[in-house]
């Protein structure tokens, strides 16, 4: 069975900008299980969503106190223009492949890239 709507859609959408095992919802989804379960959330912000005219106010479950998160990713079009993982690392602009930095040598080698990045 496959499902289709703007439900369906804001839900992907909302799914996307949270990292795995963090749980996620919408303000409609918060004030439901606010006062039904009286559920502890904490809330992250609008976020605009690709598809859905009006930025959406995201809630995360605080579920699991001793797990952390990093920051929501964005939904915008825009490549980004680096990955943190404790170490520097740069995406090449044309392909996004993680590349050398060249300030620490830390990232993968690789050849293909213009020269502002060290191969």
């Amino acid at each position: 069975v496959d499902y289709f709507g703007s439900t369906v859609n804001c839900a992907a959408r909302i799914e996307s900008l949270g990292w795995g095992g963090q749980c996620l919802a919408t303000s409609d989804c918060y004030q439901l299980c606010d006062r039904r379960f009286q559920m502890a959330m904490n809330p992250l912000g609008a976020f605009p969503l690709k598809g859905i005219q009006v930025p959406q106010r995201v809630y995360e479950f605080e579920s699991m106190p001793d797990r952390e998160f990093g920051p929501l990713r964005s939904s915008s079009s825009e490549k980004p223009s680096a990955v943190s993982r404790g170490d520097h690392y740069m995406l090449c602009d044309e392909c996004a492949h993680p590349v050398v930095c060249k300030a620490c040598g830390h990232g993968r080698p690789s050849t293909s890239h213009r020269d502002d990045v060290s191969a």
